[in-house]
């Protein structure tokens, strides 16, 4: 495992409390790059979030099936977007902008999070 990679996940997982940052119900299991990392995603804490289940259950398989809904919460983000700048919209945080840091701050207008 590389360095970033590590320290991403140490700094995820401690911002979710071990807990899914989709549903908020349900303990973490994987860390799911909103970008793609093919399409340029880095292992960063604005670009990585803490899901349940892996890439076919749980709050991760929903998001790798629902690439369109998941973009509207802000769980995937496309190639021409900066994940820093996108909001997610989870039941664990709210609306939210995601720091490098691990820090969340509430997105100040929630309605155009919608898009």
């Amino acid at each position: 495992m590389r360095r970033n990679e590590k320290r991403t996940r140490r700094i995820v997982k401690h911002r979710a409390g071990d807990l899914c940052e989709r549903c908020g119900m349900v303990f973490g299991q994987s860390a799911h790059h909103r970008k793609n990392r093919g399409q340029g995603g880095e292992w960063s804490p604005t670009n990585i979030v803490w899901l349940c289940g892996d890439g076919v259950a749980g709050c991760h398989g929903w998001v790798t099936a629902h690439p369109a809904d998941a973009r509207t919460t802000g769980f995937h983000v496309p190639w021409w977007e900066e994940p820093a700048e996108i909001p997610i919209r989870s039941l664990l945080h709210g609306v939210v902008l995601l720091a490098d840091d691990g820090t969340v701050t509430c997105y100040p207008d929630a309605e155009e999070a919608n898009r």
